[in-house]
């Protein structure tokens, strides 16, 4: 700006002028004031097509006031608008320089500081920021500043300066102060040399005054930062990767110990490079057939300014122009033409050209198509357009037109009008002006008129975007907006308005008409953190557009007016708080701060810290957690947004009793061999309040209640791994303990399932099962065993092997396991079985049966190769089977010399006759067998065929050497078929022995004569001669010219004619012919007719033959002319009179000189040497037209005529005038040549076919006639085909069937008719057999079926071999068969199984084929292969059993049936008998579902598959059913003699499970404990008995009703139901209802009657031993707790404290010591 330029200058000079300033006003004041501005250079930013009307200039400087106008041309000149200012919006400053510092002399007065205004401010400077150290040390406009807080000497400071405009602020780089020493005061700027376009050379020099030792020169970019750092003193660098033509600024830093100072920033410009993505989308629009419009764009990357563009067609530039033309119309083009256009822009860096664009012009376009004649505006969106017809049309063709707008674009517009001559132009846009064509099309082909503007009608403007609203302070907000962006005219002016959320009223807050698109609203009516509404309306001549609404929100302030919290004590650790919003929030609360405290009751105590817990600002409550029981705290909340926070008053809230903590481990002791545990454990480290309850848990389950602190935890499964958790509970709540993990002892494992085949393959079998269903402890290994079965080459098992254990794993942590059996044989049936182990015992599974697949064969030796033909070669191949075949050979295939594509044979071929080989070569042969678990090769075999004569034996190359030598090479035969002995080179039929060389001389040869060779290279079978090829000698001298012939023609003129010399040695360049010594001719003609002569005088003549060495002489020859002989002799008139004779017509001489007295005619033909003569009648008179014919004339030949006439004076010659004679059919045409070949690639036959022409052409031959006949099956003569006419003399036939006959025939054409030749035959080669029909089968089995095969359709030759294959032809096939007839027999096939049969025929080795596929299915067999059936899921009444499929199901499965019987096991509790097996399903499922088993037993299962031709069963699997509680079944009974009363009750009970003891008590005391069925009481007296037997299993117990069994009478009564503990179920009758309980108290009430009883109980006991009776310990066991059971009955899922009743009921034993003896008999 002027303004603010120096003196109000932009050019003011410091170096001539000195600026004062003035107070007061200098300006006229009758003109207002005008700011002026320092202008830059004009320069173009833009450059586009005439229908762009807007352009967005980027990369400009922040904050500066720019000047635009446009300029248009047309044809005629350029046009310039008025300019327009504009201001770009403020920036961050820019080159921001560190601030300087300096000391003064007294080191305590501090650091004074000043700074520069940035270089590019960008903007006013609002403030700046001084940082030292990173704070904020001074804020404000100064630009000095004296730092005196706090500065020490010999210290080091940091200062940075920060410059701010409203668009935000830039920082300097560091600088550091020092009061101990000098920085530098300045550094200079670098020098930028621009290197290349990417690269950038910076130097400099070292600053006038360092103040130091500089350390280092820091290098910075803008926008990049520190880009290097020299610290060798270099003082220079190359900055790289830059872009081309683009400027970058560099600041550079130099360093002491002191500080650093950077210098201002500075520039640099790299160089222009090349541009980038010319002419990436090219257009262009056909005018005419002869006239092309182009149209490019500017480069994609323009890397400099363009200086011109250069357009080349086919290579020549058409055009040259500058950066602002960017179309060219190419005329005076040709049509139907293609022409390729390539563009090239060119900077300062150099050129760039674009690809090739390829426009192809019409044959033909309307012409003279004129511009619109009525353009009419209609409205802001449609413009009328009218035209005239075009000026050139093709008549009564109808003519289609179209509108086209803005045609140059990428994508120009066009609106088809038909056949009209005008158009609604509708759907435009407002305020556009359009470039307008018209387009006429004929016949597919269009032409364009030039172009005419017109410009749409102003509109409401629309899309007007939303303004952007900015919130600066808690009443002040920001509005900036944009012009609509289809303003659809010039907008006028715009206006705000403002609402707040939430209503409709709005009010106008601006209305401007120019200007900034931005305002700040700062109203007194904005309140802080509301949310309000603003709009913007643009308005242009025919309406206005309002934008959507736009909202924002003021800044917030700090909150006020929070009330105190409610708290309620959630519990012992939580408090929950609610509270209240702040009456004036003032914006988002966006936390509450909880604070709390606990504060004792006492006052004495000390004050515990202040904790805080932040919850989000939308939650007006708190969950305090963590807290201590029964304690005092006092709570707060505090509200925060982001411009403060409120605090509320206090609140105090007490926490709730809790659960106990510190709970311990449970202490654990084994008991009942692993079938129960006794518990402990201590009181809780804190109990938190008084322990109500203890609770263990098993796996969650409840086990135990109580306050005692042991408890026995019995029917434990032995080996087995238990989580236990013991809870104590208060009022207030339970504490857990961790969970504590406890192992049961260990039992044998039973239950083990059958491993599972996973994957099968030749030689490994992959297996994997699950553990025992019952481990009953710690597996610690498994052992897999197998055995093997040796088959046959079908599979089946023949001999059985031993059991081997083949693995053992000891990693028995997982749920699964796997195996992988490797090193078995291929095709080989065997079986699994799993062993479990623990650490008391083992059990096994049943088997698992799996057959390995298929593998490559293996041994299979080399074939054995023989020769059996030497000529032609034949080898005979025979081969062996392998001595491994791993499985079922399915084929076999022969390579020879490593082919892709085998020679395939059946498996019962080991033999082949190899035909068409080589000789002399080396053969390879590999036979391959197969199975269907792959294939292996043998080693090779190798042999060699005899040898035989050479082929491609070539011609010699010969160079002449001299006129008599010739040097003749050669290179070998490219096939010599053995070792070459010698070579002979012919020479017209003489031979020269040239031996093993490969050149020879031959000498003493004729000069320039052509000589024929040829090339004979022998073997010891045999030579080859190659064809002929000739040479010629060079040149000599001529020799031996014959004299030339005189004939004197008249009076005046002599003819010469002379032969060639007899030895010409070279080609005879020119004569010579001499007249008495001077040369009179020179040329190649041999003949001269001399003139002028002088009658009667005597000439001499010598003709002088030349070649390139040499000349030769011919001897003189003399005559005389004649005195008065005739002259003038004219030349005979000659016309063809047909194909033989000629009509030759003369005039007598002009002066006869004398009567005539003859006349003689010579004829003679062109090439012939001989001249016929004619003697003519002389009786007519010597002035009349004389006529002859001459006759028997060849056809088509030309020949020359004189006249020679003679009077008696003498004789003259007529000169020589030629005629040819007409044209006649030709004859003896020879027969073609042929050659039958096949077609590349394939088995297509061709023939390829040469001829000569006719030995007779009687004329010009025109063309032949090639005709075709196929050789006739039928009788009769078939029709020839015409399939060639023209004038080529070879011809390929294609499109032949395959081994047919064929014959050819040529005919020669001329203008008089044509010639035939004979006819040649041959016979086309064969091809794959075309026709065959799908196999056909009968006499089928279930592993054999007879194959009849049908004769091919179109055999294409003799079917030499017929192979049957398995297999879709397309993928891979087995040869199952192969051979010469047509009915072959398959072995070797599956039972019950579809194979895709095809038929392959073969006429040759490589010529074969394959018909369509037939399905052939074997018959059934029955199945094998069938594996044990497998448990899936086991319970105590019911199993879910699955089986496999059999390997071989050999037909259709009809059913499977599943036998199920009973078995007994080794060691029973109880009585068993086995079942006899039973079928418990029938039907095609592979699964069932077993019920009505009975629990704890063992069964023993198999399955069996059924299909048509049989059964197949599989082994017997064993398994045993869970466990159940046992059951009551039946009374036990009761009998008795005079000595014993006898209580027997085996048949009382269902065990269900492992039986642990029977219990008899009589009148609730236990008189027996064991596992016997029956009990033997001795009688001493009568008396009345209450007996009731107890059953207990590990799964629970059941009782039977109590039986009175009187002795007296014999009679027994049953008095109550049975009981039983059932697991986890609940509890019996009530037990003070029951009888038993009744005589319990009566027998605890007469205690002293017990005691005698015992006494007389102990001396029977004495007097007859019985071995049931227990030891007193035991007795005492047993009646604590069946009294125990039968007081409050039995519940495996809860107990209760026993301990005080047990201790009161000890008391009653009645046992003494001497009944302690008790035998447990092993069951």
């Amino acid at each position: 700006m002027e303004t603010t330029a120096h003196c109000g200058r932009c050019d003011f000079n410091l170096t001539s002028h000195v600026c004062t300033v003035i107070r007061g006003s200098h300006r006229s004041p009758e003109k207002p004031p005008v700011e002026e501005t320092c202008s830059s250079a004009e320069e173009t930013v833009h450059t586009g097509r005439a229908d762009t009307f807007s352009f967005t200039e980027a990369n400009l400087e922040p904050y500066t006031t720019y000047e635009y106008r446009v300029s248009a041309w047309n044809g005629y000149g350029r046009g310039f608008s008025k300019a327009v200012r504009a201001r770009t919006e403020e920036g961050i400053p820019e080159g921001l320089s560190p601030p300087r510092w300096i000391t003064t002399d007294n080191p305590e007065d501090g650091i004074v500081l000043a700074w520069k205004k940035p270089i590019q401010p960008n903007g006013p400077i609002t403030y700046y920021i001084l940082l030292r150290n990173g704070m904020e040390l001074f804020r404000g406009t100064s630009l000095t500043f004296s730092d005196t807080k706090a500065t020490q000497p010999f210290q080091e400071y940091s200062y940075q300066l920060q410059a701010c405009t409203l668009a935000g602020c830039a920082t300097s780089s560091k600088v550091v102060a020092a009061t101990a020493q000098g920085v530098l005061q300045s550094i200079l700027p670098p020098r930028v040399t621009a290197a290349t376009a990417d690269a950038l050379h910076l130097s400099w020099d070292v600053p006038e005054k360092p103040n130091g030792i500089i350390r280092e020169y820091q290098l910075r970019q803008v926008g990049k930062g520190l880009i290097h750092a020299d610290t060798t003193d270099r003082r220079q660098h190359t900055v790289t990767g830059l872009q081309p033509y683009t400027n970058y600024s560099f600041t550079l830093t130099a360093c002491t110990s002191a500080g650093c100072t950077s210098s201002e920033p500075f520039l640099g410009h790299t160089l222009q490079a090349a541009p980038q993505g010319v002419w990436v989308t090219p257009h262009h629009i056909i005018i005419n057939s002869t006239t092309v419009e182009l149209y490019w764009s500017p480069p994609a990357k323009p890397n400099g300014l363009i200086s011109r563009y250069q357009l080349s067609r086919n290579g020549t530039s058409v055009f040259l122009g500058g950066r602002e033309e960017q179309h060219f119309t190419d005329k005076n083009l040709e049509p139907n033409s293609r022409y390729v256009y390539k563009l090239e822009a060119t900077t300062g860096g150099g050129s760039s050209f674009s690809d090739e664009y390829l426009v192809r012009t019409p044959l033909w376009t309307p012409g003279e198509i004129q511009p619109p004649c009525n353009i009419t505006v209609m409205g802001p969106c449609s413009i009328f357009v009218a035209w005239t017809p075009p000026g050139i049309l093709i008549p009564e063709m109808p003519v289609e037109y179209s509108v086209l707008l803005k045609a140059g674009r990428e994508a120009p517009l066009a609106s088809p009008a038909g056949r009209r001559h005008s158009l609604l132009l509708d759907n435009l846009a407002p305020f556009t002006q359009y470039e307008i064509r018209i387009q006429a099309c004929q016949n597919g082909s269009c032409g364009v008129s030039s172009g005419m503007l017109g410009e749409t009608w102003e509109a409401v403007p629309q899309d007007l975007s939303p303004p952007v609203l900015k919130a600066l302070g808690s009443a002040s907000i920001e509005i900036m907006w944009s012009p609509p962006k289809t303003p659809n005219g010039v907008i006028i002016g715009y206006s705000i308005h403002r609402r707040r959320a939430g209503t409709e009223e709005a009010t106008p807050v601006l209305v401007r008409s120019e200007g900034a698109l931005r305002f700040t609203d700062t109203a007194d009516t904005l309140r802080p953190f509301t949310l309000y509404e603003y709009r913007v309306r643009a308005r242009n001549s025919r309406g206005s557009v309002d934008s959507l609404w736009s909202s924002a929100r003021t800044l917030e302030a700090p909150p006020q007016d929070l009330g105190a919290p409610r708290a309620q004590a959630t519990g012992a650790h939580s408090v929950l708080l609610t509270w209240a919003k702040p009456d004036s929030p003032n914006g988002v609360i966006a936390q509450y701060h909880v604070v709390y405290q606990e504060r004792p009751d006492d006052p004495t105590l000390s004050t515990c810290p202040v904790r805080a817990v932040t919850v989000a600002g939308t939650s007006l409550q708190a969950h305090l957690s963590g807290l201590e029981p029964f304690t005092t705290y006092h709570v707060s909340v505090v509200a925060a947004n982001r411009a403060g926070e409120v605090s509320s008053p206090w609140t105090p809230v007490r926490t709730l009793e809790s659960s106990p903590s510190g709970l311990g481990n449970l202490t654990v002791e084994q008991r009942e061999d692993g079938r129960a545990l006794l518990l402990g454990w201590p009181e809780p480290v804190r109990t938190n309040g008084v322990i109500k309850a203890y609770h263990v848990f098993s796996e969650g389950r409840l086990e135990y209640t109580g306050s005692s602190r042991t408890f026995l935890f019995r029917r434990l499964d032995p080996g087995t791994e238990y989580t236990l958790t013991l809870q104590a509970c208060t009022r207030a709540g339970c504490a857990h303990s961790a969970p504590q993990r406890v192992r049961t002892g260990e039992a044998p494992p039973h239950s083990q399932g059958p491993p599972t085949v996973q994957r099968v393959g030749p030689t490994r079998v992959e297996l994997s099962w699950a553990g025992p269903a019952h481990p009953n402890g710690k597996i610690v290994r498994y052992d897999v065993t197998r055995r093997c079965a040796q088959g046959d080459a079908l599979g089946n098992r023949t001999v059985a092997a031993a059991e081997n254990l083949v693995f053992t794993e000891y990693k028995t942590e997982r749920d699964a396991f796997a195996y992988n059996d490797t090193g078995l044989q291929p095709w080989t049936l065997c079986e699994y079985k799993i062993h479990a182990w623990n650490s008391a015992g083992h059990t096994g599974s049943s088997w698992t049966a799996a057959r390995t697949r298929p593998a490559p064969p293996e041994g299979l030796s080399p074939p054995e190769v023989t020769c059996v033909s030497p000529s032609p070669p034949k080898l005979l191949i025979a081969w062996a089977p392998p001595e491994q075949p791993n499985g079922i050979i399915q084929s076999y295939q022969l390579h020879r010399n490593g082919v892709l594509h085998p020679l395939s044979f059946g498996a019962g071929t080991f033999n082949y006759t190899d035909e068409d080989l080589l000789p002399f070569s080396t053969y390879s042969y590999t036979v391959t067998a197969c199975t269907r678990g792959g294939c292996r090769s043998s080693a090779p075999a190798s042999t060699t065929t005899p040898e035989a004569a050479p082929l491609g034996v070539d011609p010699p190359a010969l160079r002449a050497l001299s006129a008599t030598q010739i040097s003749a090479s050669w290179a070998p035969p490219s096939a010599p078929n053995g070792n070459i002995t010698e070579y002979l080179l012919r020479c017209d039929g003489q031979e020269h022995l040239a031996g093993q060389g490969l050149s020879l001389l031959i000498a003493h040869l004729q000069p320039y004569t052509q000589y024929n060779f040829s090339l004979v290279a022998c073997t010891h079978g045999g030579c080859t001669s190659s064809v002929s090829k000739s040479a010629w000698t060079m040149e000599a001298p001529p020799q031996n010219m014959d004299p030339p012939k005189l004939q004197v023609t008249g009076s005046e003129s002599i003819e010469i004619t002379w032969r060639p010399p007899r030895n010409p040695n070279g080609q005879i360049r020119s004569y010579e012919l001499r007249r008495d010594g001077t040369i009179v001719y020179t040329g190649l003609e041999t003949r001269f007719h001399d003139f002028t002569l002088t009658p009667g005088e005597e000439y001499g003549y010598t003709v002088t033959a030349s070649n390139s060495l040499g000349a030769v002489l011919s001897p003189l020859v003399t005559d005389r002319t004649s005195p008065s002989a005739p002259s003038g002799m004219e030349p005979p008139k000659l016309q063809a009179r047909g194909p033989q004779e000629i009509l030759v017509t003369w005039d007598p001489p002009v002066r006869t000189n004398g009567h005539i007295v003859n006349y003689t005619l010579f004829v003679r033909e062109l090439l012939e040497k001989e001249t016929k003569t004619v003697p003519v009648n002389t009786s007519h008179p010597s002035f009349g037209t004389r006529a002859l014919t001459v006759n028997q004339l060849a056809p088509f030949h030309r020949y020359e005529v004189r006249i020679h006439t003679c009077t008696l004076l003498g004789c003259a010659s007529s000169d020589w005038t030629s005629v040819w004679t007409h044209e006649m059919a030709p004859g003896m045409q020879p027969p073609p040549h042929l050659e039958v070949r096949t077609a590349p690639g394939g088995f297509q036959p061709m023939v390829s076919l040469w001829w000569t022409g006719p030995l007779q052409p009687n004329g010009q031959v025109l063309y032949y006639e090639l005709y075709r006949r196929q050789t006739a099956s039928q009788p009769g003569q078939p029709n020839p085909v015409l399939i060639y006419k023209g004038s080529s003399s070879s011809f390929m036939d294609s499109g032949l069937l395959p081994f047919t006959e064929y014959e050819y025939q040529v005919w020669a054409v001329n203008s008089a008719g044509k010639a035939s030749s004979n006819w040649t035959w041959c016979r086309t080669g064969p091809a794959p057999p075309e026709g065959l029909k799908a196999p056909r089968f009968h006499a089928v089995s279930s592993t054999q079926a007879v194959v009849n095969i049908s004769v091919p359709r179109q055999p294409n030759g003799v079917v030499s071999l017929y192979r049957v294959f398995s297999g879709d032809p397309g993928g891979v096939a087995v040869v199952l068969s192969e051979g010469t007839a047509p009915q072959q027999t398959l072995h070797g096939l599956q039972p019950f199984t579809s194979y895709v049969i095809g038929v392959e025929a073969c006429t040759c080795s490589h010529c074969c084929s394959r018909g369509p596929v037939a399905e052939l299915r074997t018959h059934p067999a029955p199945p094998r292969g069938l594996s044990s059936p497998q448990i899936q899921t086991l319970a105590s009444r019911t199993a879910s059993i699955q089986w496999r499929p059999p390997l071989f199901p050999n037909g259709v499965i009809q059913s499977y049936e599943l036998r199920l019987h009973r078995t007994c096991p080794p060691r029973a509790d109880a009585p068993c008998t086995p079942s006899q097996p039973e079928t418990r399903y029938r039907g095609p499922g592979l699964n069932a579902s077993l019920g009505d088993l009975q629990p704890y037993t063992t069964y023993r299962l198999r399955v069996l598959a059924h299909n048509e031709a049989g059964t197949a069963a599989s082994e017997w699997t064993t398994f045993t059913t869970q466990r159940e509680g046992p059951q009551y079944r039946a009374p036990f009974s009761v009998t008795s003699n005079l000595t014993v009363v006898c209580v027997n009750w085996s048949d009382s009970f269902l065990l269900n499970g492992p039986l642990r003891e029977f219990t008899l008590s009589d009148g609730g005391e236990r008189v027996y404990r064991g596992r016997d069925t029956s009990l033997y009481i001795p009688r001493t007296a009568d008396r009345t008995f209450l007996f009731q037997v107890t059953c207990s299993t590990e799964e629970g117990s059941v009782r039977t009703p109590v039986i009175q069994y009187d002795t007296a009478t014999g009679l027994g009564l049953v008095l109550t139901t049975p009981g039983g503990k059932k697991g986890a179920g609940g509890r019996g009758a009530e037990f003070y209802s029951e009888l038993w309980f009744i005589v319990l108290m009566a027998v605890l009430g007469l205690i002293l009657l017990a005691i005698f009883l015992s006494l007389i109980l102990q001396r029977k006991i004495h007097k007859e031993p019985v071995s049931q009776l227990m030891d007193i310990q035991d007795k005492k066991v047993l009646i604590d707790d069946s009294l125990w059971e039968t007081i409050l009955g039995h519940n495996s899922g809860l107990y209760v404290d026993e301990e005080d009743l047990m201790n009161a009921i000890k008391g009653f034993s009645s046992v003494t010591k001497e009944h302690t003896t008790f035998t447990d008999t092993h069951l």
